[in-house]
């Protein structure tokens, strides 16, 4: 999956945009992070999955915000975290 990484003003979050388009099924997200071992919690319209003092917040949109962590390594840990949710996706 290909995205952008930007930094949230002087914080310490990143958001992860995809360049193509992407739905997640945030149900099923919220199942297979679950099975992964990551605290999670299905707020409808989103998924806030937490994971070793790092925040994942997933958007049915694709969108990825990531807490807290510097840009530089934002693009790795999405890197490493889009996959496991992209058995719930699908095109819009």
């Amino acid at each position: 999956m290909r995205f952008k990484v930007v930094r949230i003003c002087n914080s310490e979050a990143n958001t992860c945009i995809p360049l193509e388009p992407v739905r997640f099924d945030l149900d099923r997200t919220a199942m297979k992070l679950r099975a992964l071992g990551y605290s999670v919690e299905n707020k409808g319209l989103m998924v806030v999955a937490s994971k070793d003092g790092v925040e994942y917040t997933v958007y049915r949109t694709g969108k990825l915000l990531i807490h807290p962590m510097e840009k530089d390594l934002a693009k790795g840990a999405a890197d490493d975290f889009y996959p496991l949710c992209m058995e719930s996706a699908g095109t819009e």
